[in-house]
């Protein structure tokens, strides 16, 4: 059966494990914490088909430092969305997002300390004291909320770009552009995708980002997205399971392209959700309990069991002490448990 244009264009975004950075990303020089934090001994390392420790790792420091601004707060939904990034290789968000993942889990691997964490994350700047972007520097600054600790932040000199007015645009000067609704990558402009960045004015901004190492700026129909270098033909399109792995065999203008995702290599296996799509894709691989679904009232499954959080994670259940990142007590707010 022939994909549909937006059954390609969809598989594109969800496909791009196969172009996963290389292990040294460009600001690793910036983001190490002060001091000489050591992690703890309680993390286990990650084996086949097992949550990855540091994805866990990194959302528990979220959770105990309240620092949700790029993966959410919430331990369960948190890993959920770490886990998407690592299978789509972090171009569901580009490379900025890619670079602030990266940063995360970085941080969370040496730090002891929701101060240390925290620091680390932000690049050292400066805590929130009004809600609006900035620079500091060559690093771009969001601030949500009028009084948060937790900016997003992104070195945007390690992408090779220029910070203005709060976003990370093309080398100075900045191009102007038109913002076209529904379509924000505009062009291939070598290995980087070029996209129009809209500003509160109405105007836009060209802004690059670079692919991963390994991939390369492929354009689609109106769209564009980072690929493989390298493409692997196949001949039957389609979505198929080998193993813990999907497969899929994709109709593009430049030809049959096979793209994967390692679902095991997450913690996940390959195969198809009960009273959704037929077609397979990375589904949980434990069996231990079932995540409910998530609605306003109840966005996560985690609840206190004395000063540990237990939640169900891609299908397993996890605890996490809250004293090995800095916490004392569990607690809810809201309508989700966090360490504090």
């Amino acid at each position: 059966m022939m994909l549909t244009k937006l059954t390609v264009s969809m598989a594109l975004m969800v496909s791009l494990a196969g172009c996963s950075d290389s292990p040294a990303p460009a600001d690793a020089g910036n983001d190490a914490p002060p001091g000489s934090d050591t992690p703890p001994t309680s993390d286990t390392p990650t084996t086949s088909g097992a949550v990855p420790a540091d994805i866990l790792r990194t959302c528990s420091f979220t959770n105990a430092c309240s620092f949700g601004p790029v993966v959410g707060a919430p331990v369960d939904r948190c890993v959920e969305s770490l886990v998407r990034d690592r299978l789509q290789g972090g171009f569901s968000g580009g490379a900025i997002r890619r670079q602030q993942i990266d940063r995360l889990v970085r941080c969370a691997g040496t730090a002891t300390s929701c101060d240390a964490f925290t620091r680390c994350a932000r690049l050292d700047t400066a805590a929130c004291t009004a809600a609006g972007a900035r620079c500091e520097g060559q690093v771009a600054v969001t601030c949500s909320r009028s009084s948060d600790n937790v900016p997003e932040v992104t070195d945007c000199a390690a992408l090779g770009l220029t910070c203005d007015a709060g976003d990370c645009v093309g080398p100075a000067p900045a191009t102007a552009c038109a913002p076209v609704v529904n379509m924000t990558t505009l062009r291939c402009d070598g290995t980087a995708l070029v996209r129009c960045e809209p500003r509160s004015d109405g105007t836009g901004v060209e802004v690059r980002e670079p692919c991963p190492t390994g991939a390369a700026c492929v354009a689609e129909g109106r769209s564009a997205n980072c690929l493989p270098a390298v493409p692997v033909p196949c001949t039957t399109p389609g979505t198929t399971c080998q193993g813990s792995t999907v497969v899929r065999c994709l109709p593009l203008t430049s030809g049959m392209r096979e793209l994967r995702e390692d679902c095991g290599s997450v913690g996940m296996t390959c195969g198809t959700v009960v009273g959704g799509s037929r077609d397979p894709q990375c589904i949980p691989a434990g069996t231990e309990c079932t995540s409910p679904t998530y609605t306003t009232a109840m966005p996560s499954s985690a609840r206190c069991e004395g000063a540990d959080i237990v939640a169900c994670v891609l299908g397993r259940t996890t605890r996490v002490r809250c004293a090995d990142f800095g916490a004392t007590a569990c607690g809810m707010v809201t309508t989700f448990a966090i360490c504090r």
